[in-house]
Parts: C-alpha cells; structure tokens; sequence
C-alpha cells in the first residue's frame, strides 16, 4: 500500500522541516512506497523558502501553496486535494512521527482495518529524544473505540488520541470524511466558528466516520508512542480554552451522533446519546461569549440548545434505553445547576 503524508503548514519554520523529514525517514525505514504533501499557506517566517531549499529535488515531497485567511480546516483539504496514497494521515507540522510508524500501523490496514491509531507522546516541541519501545497492542472492535471516543472514557486506561498524527486511514475512510467535512463544519454559525475556523472537531470526526464504516473490525491501538505531539504556546490545546475545545469536540460528536445509521453502529448507543445530552446542556450553562457571529451569551446558548434538540429527538423516537439515557442526563443537569 503506498501512504499518502499530509502535511498543513502555516509559520512553523524548523518544526516543519523535521516533519517532513520524519516521514521520510519513516517511508525508508519500513521501505514503503510513499509521498508527502506540504501545503503552505503564505508563511511569512521564511518556511516556504526553507521547504524548497531542502526538499525541492525530493521527488517523494510535493511543495504546495494556497491563499492566506482561509482558515485551517480549508486547507486540509486542498492539502488533500491529488493525493495517490492507500494509506493516509496527516501530521502537523508541529508534531513528528517515529521512524517505526508504518510497521506498527500499516500492516493492520492491509488485513482490513479503517484505521491503526498508536500512542502519542505530549513532549515540548524542541524535544527530539528516542521513544521509549513498548511492544503492547490492545485490539477492539471499532463500534466499541467510537463508543470511547463519543464518551470521553478511556478503555482499559488508554489514552485515544484526537490527532490524526498519531494514527494512519485507510484511503476509503478518509474520503468520506473529506466528502462530509466541510458541509458538516459549516453547518451554522456554531459549527462554523469551531470546526472551520479553528479547526476543532474535524481531527475527532474523522475517527468517527472510519470507526463507523467497519464497525465489527477489529482495530488496534498500538501503546508505543509513533508520533510527538509538541507541546508549545502557539498550540491549540496550549491556547485555546478548556470549554472552546469542549465544544468543538462536541459539535464533532453529535454531528456523527445525529446520523442514525452511525448510531446504530455503536455498542452503548444509549449512554452514549446521554453522555452527549448532558455534555450539550453543560456547554449552554457554561457558556462564554462572542462566538463568531454570536455576540451574546443568549445567543450562543440558543445555538448549543438548538443542536442539543436535535440529540433529544433521536433519544424520544428510539424508545426505552435512549429515553432513559436522555432522563438521566437531565437528572444531572438539574443537580449540576443547583451548584451554580
């Protein structure tokens, strides 16, 4: 299978020089058929120059540019745009990947599975240190990893990552992902501000859409670490606030959620569904203000209420496990705003 590396970039002079070179070195130690894609977006920190002095002449490195100002989630996908590979992820390039990345997560996406998702290591970003070996491989069938993901729980004290960084598609599962993305992140106002313009969410609903396509495969998480996620100040999980990544992710949830058929995949669809009820009346307690085009608390409450409603309409039309798990989000929800 050939792998396709998708590689966005915006200002990150060096780091994304060595995550290029990490794929690379990943394609020559497994002797892999391969390409890397790297799309800037009109760096102005001597990045686009950098990337041409060093990778112009390697014919396995596509150089690319778009537009700046048009947002993260957008230039995913015309970095995407072209691609040749079976096997696709992308890497940020902030991040990198370790050299044994493809023999730990290729070969399960030739037997079958959507996806191989691995460890990654929260390091700071100047850290380049050998990670530590671990030869455990946890295996689970996929509806029971979406469940996880859909939850926030953590199976058997597995830490699932968000980032595509640190796991590699199947070329089917990421094409209908990018098929749905952009229509589902531009949705509405809501879904606009945090999945296409922060790019908070759709890294989450492309695990959801692979998950779902094969839900009785047996897919593995591989506990060695395969890729550095780079802890800096300029990162969205360094910067951005604890209840804007809250709702991002939830967006991406319920997104995958609201599709009855991926509901219905899922091994707990009950509790499930209640966990994002009850995540959803949270957010609207908590929320803050202006949010895009919502200048008002009121108005981002209504807007989380409106795509909560949705969710309790799935739970009342689908009888007696949904309706309870509805009930006992709103048990909670009342206890929650008693502390308020």
């Amino acid at each position: 299978m050939k792998t396709t590396f998708l590689i966005p970039t915006l200002n990150r002079n060096g780091l994304v020089q060595r995550a290029v070179r990490s794929c690379l070195v990943a394609l020559d130690h497994a002797r892999a058929d391969g390409e890397v894609i790297v799309l800037d977006s009109e760096s102005d920190d001597g990045s686009w120059e950098g990337l041409q002095q060093e990778f112009g002449e390697e014919p396995r490195v596509v150089l690319r540019q778009n537009r700046r100002g048009l947002g993260p989630t957008k230039s995913w996908l015309d970095c995407a745009e072209g691609l040749t590979g079976d096997a696709v992820t992308f890497v940020w390039s902030d991040d990198y990947i370790a050299p044994d990345f493809l023999p730990q997560l290729l070969p399960p996406l030739e037997r079958g599975a959507p996806v191989a998702i691995g460890h990654g290591a929260v390091r700071p970003a100047e850290s380049e240190e050998p990670f530590e070996p671990d030869g455990r491989v946890s295996t689970m069938p996929a509806r029971q990893i979406a469940a996880h993901y859909c939850t926030k729980s953590q199976p058997d004290g597995i830490h699932l990552p968000v980032s595509p960084t640190a796991a590699l598609f199947r070329r089917d599962a990421f094409d209908a992902w990018f098929a749905e993305v952009e229509a589902i992140s531009t949705a509405d106002s809501l879904r606009a501000h945090f999945m296409w313009r922060r790019a908070i969410g759709p890294d989450l609903l492309l695990f959801l859409i692979a998950l779902g396509r094969s839900p009785s495969v047996q897919v593995p998480f591989v506990h060695q670490p395969v890729a550095q996620f780079s802890a800096h100040n300029d990162s969205i999980t360094v910067s951005t606030s604890s209840w804007h990544l809250t709702m991002g992710y939830w967006l991406a949830r319920s997104a995958f959620l609201r599709k009855a058929d991926r509901l219905d995949t899922l091994g707990e669809p009950g509790k499930t569904l209640g966990h994002a009820i009850l995540q959803g009346d949270w957010l609207a307690i908590r929320a803050e203000a202006p949010v895009g085009d919502l200048r008002t608390k009121a108005a981002v409450r209504a807007a989380i209420s409106a795509e909560n409603a949705a969710l309790r309409k799935m739970a009342k039309g689908r009888g007696g496990a949904l309706a309870v798990a509805s009930g006992m989000a709103q048990g909670s929800i009342s206890r929650l705003r008693g502390k308020l």
